[in-house]
């Protein structure tokens, strides 16, 4: 009778115990009386800008936890948490504005059973751009912001460019405003400026180009010619300028009806007068902005 207990006993207990490996759902609390709450940790990854703006976490489990792996740049209050309690956890960090790099870790969230994890990645500033500058004839102002991790200097402006600052320091914001002379000449033009960080002699191109004036007749850039055969004969051009104008005729004979205009279409009005000449002359009308011809109209008087 001994010997049947002794064998049915340990058949029983692999018994118990295959039942309870078979039911178990990772939670074996202390105290069998303490309520078996849903565990939470929420959100398990976190994302924190370069500024450090603070994060929460909420944990709630069935056992005593504590939170390790917490690198210098981070603040986590509170570390630990008791069992069954739900805890809001502030998270937070340093500045990271003097880095372009993203950093992160891996935060360990432990029980005496097992550990689960909170990811923190906290961003970087980038760097900005360097621009492209572009600017009317008229002469123009464009406006940007630069950012750098390292001092810097800007260089090999043209006497037609103003900066409004050419130096600055790393890590703060700078608003540039840069100022384009009016172009007066007949052709585009365009600067290569220099960018220097710190005490490198390399550099980073930061490039402007400005337009140049236009004035067409009847939408053409190149001259034009018209013959009168009397003082009768009327010419009716369109003039399109990019600036104000004026224009000039080389005889006298040659009259106008306006001999200025402004930016925009014009139209204008050539006549003739009796030529103290009785043979064919010719004649021309020049048109300017500024000191710079633009165009010219070629005129024949004819007999």
């Amino acid at each position: 009778m001994k010997r049947l207990i002794s064998i049915i006993l340990p058949v029983a207990v692999a018994s118990v115990f295959t039942a309870c490996k078979d039911d178990y759902d990772g939670w074996i609390p202390e105290n069998p009386d303490k309520p078996h709450i849903t565990e939470i940790i929420s959100p398990t990854d976190i994302k924190i800008e370069a500024a450090g703006t603070p994060q929460t976490v909420t944990v709630a489990l069935n056992d005593d936890w504590t939170i390790t792996n917490i690198p210098f740049w981070l603040t986590v209050s509170p570390t630990s948490g008791k069992a069954g309690e739900k805890v809001t956890v502030n998270i937070s960090a340093e500045s990271n504005t003097k880095s372009v790099s993203e950093r992160g870790v891996q935060l360990y969230v432990s029980t005496k059973f097992n550990t689960q994890y909170i990811g923190v990645t906290q961003f970087g500033v980038p760097e900005s751009g360097i621009p492209y500058l572009s600017f009317a004839a008229t002469g123009d102002q464009q406006t940007f912001r630069l950012f750098l991790h390292s001092d810097w200097e800007i260089t090999n402006i043209p006497t037609w460019l103003r900066f409004s600052t050419t130096k600055g320091y790393a890590e703060q914001e700078y608003t540039i405003t840069v100022t384009a002379e009016e172009n007066s000449t007949t052709s585009s033009r365009t600067a290569t400026c220099r960018l220097y960080r710190g005490n490198s002699n390399q550099y980073e191109t930061l490039s402007a180009k400005q337009d140049a004036h236009y004035l067409k007749i009847n939408g053409e850039e190149y001259s034009s010619s018209f013959s009168f055969y009397s003082s009768t004969d009327i010419e009716k051009v369109t003039i399109t300028s990019s600036a104000k104008w004026t224009a000039k005729a080389t005889q006298p004979w040659i009259v106008l009806s306006q001999t200025e205009g402004l930016p925009g279409e014009t139209i204008l009005t050539i006549s003739t007068k009796k030529a103290s000449t009785t043979t064919s002359t010719s004649g021309q009308i020049d048109f300017y902005i500024g000191d710079t011809r633009f165009n010219s109209i070629y005129t024949y008087l004819r007999y």
